[in-house]
């Protein structure tokens, strides 16, 4: 079966859409007007190598719309697209322009589209004083991990590559079984249920992605854990503020990485892989320089990404119990999850969006607690 990754198939429409109409190139001297039937628009800004996108549902029922698009460089090409028409001009940072949107019902809405350089956030944790949280990891394959490995074998692997090769290929497997669905769960949250369904042609959100990885890293010997990652606006937030992905343990450079399944991803810097804090941290003051590895045909195009990426680096979630077929879920203080948070910041107490209370997780602003090297000492607590 041929599956679509996520970037794969949105290139593909890409394609497709701008093939599907005449584009209007426009000065912001002129009048800028753009026709659509459903109000649905996308930005396409820079394409090519530093590409990245956003998307607009403009309601025929409204007078004036603000369009908030984030700007890499001081002046990058903007082409808008409706599903019956487009315009370009040159988007300048901070500027504003104004597009008038008409709808076939002849009602005019003003578009108020404005310019902001992309805002990166300064993060600062505690690199010491942990409090000693100790994180229950699999010592060993067990039952279920055998029977995955049989059933879902990873017989490519070439064992000689180093760890960063071995995962990515891993990674590219994963990422290619599906394509994404936020809409769906599988009817049970562990990687041979979700293989199968996917085999059945189902599609999952990136939880589901997530859950797979780790479990076939871990069928590999390699310790990997799902990290629950939420926007430093999740408490407020009237949009999804959530996002998660795996990270593992790897055993030759002695740190734990950064995945991303859905979106077939490990960031690097000079050629080191990175953790989330290391990633946010590399986004916000070495831009230029990070690189995000594949295995996909498709290149990831790094603006993209970060427009999508960027703001769920903040509050980190993992469980403290990491293992498989548990009689009894470890816990610290009745505690199942532990976050981390940056320093000054208050702690995430209820998600309203997913009607979420969080009263499951201890709290730490220490990177010697969430990132501590994998201690199988403790696996019998």
């Amino acid at each position: 079966m041929n599956h679509l990754s996520n970037f794969n198939l949105f290139f593909i429409l890409l394609i497709l859409n701008i093939g599907c109409s005449t584009s209007k190139k426009q000065t912001t001297n002129e009048k800028l007007v753009i026709h659509t039937k459903s109000g649905q628009l996308t930005a396409f800004i820079n394409e090519g190598v530093d590409s990245h996108f956003n998307w607009l549902k403009v309601d025929t029922l409204a007078k004036e719309v603000d369009w908030v698009l984030n700007c890499y460089a001081q002046s990058e090409k903007l082409k808008i697209k409706s599903d019956t028409d487009s315009v370009e001009y040159d988007l300048v940072q901070n500027t504003n322009q104004i597009i008038e949107v008409v709808f076939e019902t002849d009602s005019i809405v003003r578009l108020n589209i404005q310019a902001k350089p992309f805002t990166f956030k300064k993060i600062e944790y505690d690199q010491k004083n942990g409090l000693g949280y100790e994180i229950k990891y699999q010592s060993k394959p067990n039952e279920y991990l055998k029977q995955l490995a049989q059933k879902y074998p990873l017989d490519f692997l070439d064992h000689s590559k180093s760890d960063t090769e071995v995962v990515l290929e891993v990674l590219n497997w994963v990422a290619t079984r599906w394509n994404h669905n936020g809409n769906n769960s599988p009817s049970k949250n562990d990687a041979i249920t979700i293989l199968d369904e996917a085999n059945e042609g189902k599609q999952f959100p990136c939880f589901a992605y997530a859950i797979v990885l780790k479990d076939q890293l871990q069928t590999l010997g390699y310790t990997a854990r799902t990290v629950y990652l939420k926007t430093n606006d999740a408490a407020t937030s009237k949009n999804a503020c959530g996002h998660v992905i795996t990270e593992v343990y790897l055993n030759d450079l002695q740190k734990w990485v950064f995945l991303d399944g859905q979106m077939n991803t490990m960031p690097m810097l000079n050629g080191i892989p990175l953790n989330s804090v290391e990633f946010q941290n590399a986004l916000t003051h070495h831009y230029d320089e990070v690189e995000l590895k594949t295995l996909h045909p498709e290149s990831r195009y790094k603006n993209i990404y970060n427009d999508f990426i960027y703001n769920y680096l903040y509050h980190l979630d993992i469980s403290l119990d990491q293992c498989y077929n548990k009689s009894q879920t470890y816990k610290i203080n009745g505690m199942r999850s532990l976050m981390l948070l940056p320093l000054g910041a208050e702690e995430l107490k209820r998600v309203p969006f997913y009607n979420s209370n969080i009263d499951y997780c201890l709290y730490t602003n220490s990177l010697e607690d969430f990132y501590a090297k994998p201690n199988f000492q403790n696996k019998d607590l």
